[in-house]
C-alpha cells in the first residue's frame, strides 16, 4: 500500500497506522469479505455496497471525531495486516468509545493487535477520550487476551443484535484520563 508520510496517524516499532481513504475500497473489502475474520464478531461478511457504507462512515467519523478505523501497515513488508480504531458507540444507552482491532489471519499471532491497539490507546488518550471499552463475543479468546494484556478489565456483558440475532458480548473497560 502506498501512502504519504504526512498521512501517518502514528507509528509503533513494527507498524504504521494510516487513514483509510475512499480509494481503499478494494483493500477494505478484502478484510470485510473474509469469513475467517468477520463471522466470529459480526456473524456475516460484507457486500461491496456495505463496504462502501463503511468507508463513508469512516470518513464522517474522521471529520467529526478525529478517529475511526485505520489501516495497520507492517513496516518491513508494507502490507496491510488489519484495522485498528476508536469507534463512537452506545451500549445499553451509555455513550462509549470502543477500541477495535481486526487482524488478517496470516498476520495473527505476531503481536500486531496488541502493538496497534496499545498505540491507539495512547492516540485516543491524546484526543481527550476519558475511557474505552472493548466488546467481543465470549468465543473470541484472542480479543479477550489482547484486551486483558492492554489493561482493560471485565465490566459486564450484554446481548447485542447482530443481523437480527441476539449474541452475547463481553465488555472490557479501561480509564484513560486523567494522566
Amino acid at each position: 500500500m502506498v501512502y504519504e508520510k504526512d498521512e501517518l496517524i502514528f507509528a509503533t516499532e513494527h507498524l504504521n497506522i494510516v487513514p483509510i481513504t475512499l480509494q481503499d475500497q478494494i483493500e477494505l473489502l478484502k478484510i470485510l469479505q473474509d469469513p475467517n475474520l468477520m463471522q466470529l464478531g459480526w456473524g456475516k461478511t460484507f457486500s461491496l455496497t456495505e463496504t462502501r457504507q463503511w468507508l463513508e462512515k469512516i470518513q464522517q467519523q474522521y471529520h467529526q471525531f478525529g478517529y475511526s478505523y485505520f489501516f495497520i501497515i507492517e513496516k518491513t513488508t508494507e502490507e496491510i495486516v488489519g484495522l485498528v480504531g476508536g469507534l463512537k458507540t452506545e451500549i445499553q444507552g451509555r455513550p462509549e468509545v470502543e477500541l477495535a482491532y481486526i487482524i488478517k489471519p496470516f498476520a495473527q499471532g505476531h503481536g500486531y493487535a496488541h502493538e496497534a491497539a496499545s498505540g491507539m490507546l495512547e492516540f485516543l488518550h491524546l484526543k481527550g477520550v476519558p475511557s474505552v471499552i472493548a466488546q467481543f463475543v465470549p468465543d473470541n479468546k484472542a480479543s479477550k487476551k489482547v484486551a486483558e494484556a492492554l489493561g482493560l478489565t471485565y465490566a459486564g456483558r450484554y446481548s447485542r443484535n447482530l443481523n437480527g440475532q441476539l449474541r452475547e458480548h463481553l465488555i472490557y473497560r479501561k480509564e484513560l484520563l486523567p494522566f
